[in-house]
């Protein structure tokens, strides 16, 4: 038995020896995994650098990162256009992954081993190495459609910014037509009372002196003044008021009492309250505690 043992024990060793030697070798893939995932986040991760850059780095350290560098090669198709690391050469021995924008194929990322190797999980190729091209393969597609969306969102955002400038630019032009309308109705109505004042207003007191009842003369002189006021405009384009409720609005917004325009239109204290009930009605302050006179004074 003893003599058993101890014929054992080389056997022992040898395998301790290469099941260390495994490990390591493990452990060394491993890290290279990890450097080649790090080495492409390092390179998407530059500002400013365009995906022509991203590819060509990508096909320069893969090669690094597979169990035989020294004779691994790699090359990234998107559409036509290939991007290969130094060297590159292409063989039968070969490992690939599709490359997709949005689940489309639009290209294929491959790598080769010039000389035969052993044959392992997938030909020469270890299985975590088809893990890691699948991601690569992966994370390339993703990057695309961040960088199609970002030229996208830039080129939106450029033509709204045009888009902008010009609505802004006709604002302004749109600004300037109404300051130029409001000043030509400024001088009309100017030019209107002017004529009225120098015109109009003789002929009605020559009108008057020749025995035309006074209060007609009134009547016509108030018109004529309503007819630009903003308060009569308001009412035109509020609401379907007749003739004698504007007169009686103007007359309301001056002060006067429901007998005093009665008296100055020749109509009973009872019309005039239907008049102000109506007018209520149409400028929707009914059963409102809001005083009629400071309502229209402030139109």
């Amino acid at each position: 038995m003893k003599y058993e043992s101890e014929s054992m024990a080389p056997a022992r060793s040898s395998e301790m020896n290469r099941q260390h030697i495994q490990l390591r070798h493990d452990l060394q893939e491993r890290v290279k995994e990890l450097t080649c995932l790090y080495g492409f986040t390092r390179i998407i991760g530059r500002n400013g650098i365009s995906l022509p850059e991203i590819y060509q780095g990508l096909v320069d350290i893969i090669p690094l990162c597979w169990q035989y560098p020294e004779i691994a090669h790699s090359r990234l198709t998107i559409k036509d256009k290939a991007y290969t690391s130094e060297g590159f050469k292409e063989t039968g021995w070969k490992q690939s992954a599709p490359v997709r924008y949005f689940n489309n194929p639009i290209g294929v990322l491959e790598v080769f081993y010039t000389e035969k190797k052993p044959v392992l999980d997938e030909g020469p190729f270890l299985k975590e190495e088809r893990n890691l091209i699948n991601d690569l393969a992966d994370r390339t597609g993703r990057i695309i459609e961040k960088f199609v969306a970002e030229r996208k969102l830039r080129k939106v955002k450029k033509i709204l910014s045009k888009q902008k400038q010009k609505l802004e630019q006709k604002n302004i032009a749109l600004r300037e037509i109404i300051s130029q309308i409001a000043a030509e109705k400024y001088r009309t109505e100017e030019l209107y009372n002017n004529n009225m004042r120098k015109q109009l207003i003789p002929i009605l007191n020559e009108m008057e002196a020749s025995g035309m009842p006074g209060h007609f003369i009134r009547r016509i002189e108030q018109c004529l003044k309503d007819i630009t006021s903003p308060l009569y405009r308001h009412l035109e384009e509020a609401a379907v008021f007749s003739h004698r409720e504007r007169e009686i609005c103007g007359f309301i917004k001056k002060g006067m009492k429901n007998k005093e325009i009665a008296s100055q239109l020749n109509i009973s204290v009872s019309t005039v309250n239907n008049h102000r009930t109506n007018i209520r009605k149409k400028l929707n302050i009914t059963n409102k505690s809001m005083n009629l006179e400071s309502y229209l004074a402030n139109l």
